[in-house]
């Protein structure tokens, strides 16, 4: 979905988080579910990472806490999904 006015951003995140609700409610009520989400089309009221499975969420932070152990990443940076 895309819109080109910033003063239309709020109405948009309401539309897309009820429609994103209404797609997740219906696919579990005919057994489609898939809890994956791709991190490229995610919004940013869902969390892709944490999709990816429990196990693969903890390497996920396991790296993160290797590389980044003052979660400069995780916390200062603007925007993203974090680890968190």
């Amino acid at each position: 979905m895309g819109w080109n006015l910033e003063s239309d951003d709020a109405k948009i995140g309401i539309v897309l988080t009820e429609t994103l609700l209404e797609i997740e409610t219906y696919t579990k009520s005919k057994r489609l579910y898939d809890p994956f989400l791709f991190v490229n089309d995610a919004y940013l009221s869902q969390n892709p990472l944490r999709s990816y499975g429990a196990q693969n969420f903890r390497k996920l932070q396991q790296a993160g806490n290797a590389y980044d152990p003052h979660k400069m990443f995780q916390q200062q940076m603007p925007g993203g999904f974090k680890l968190v």
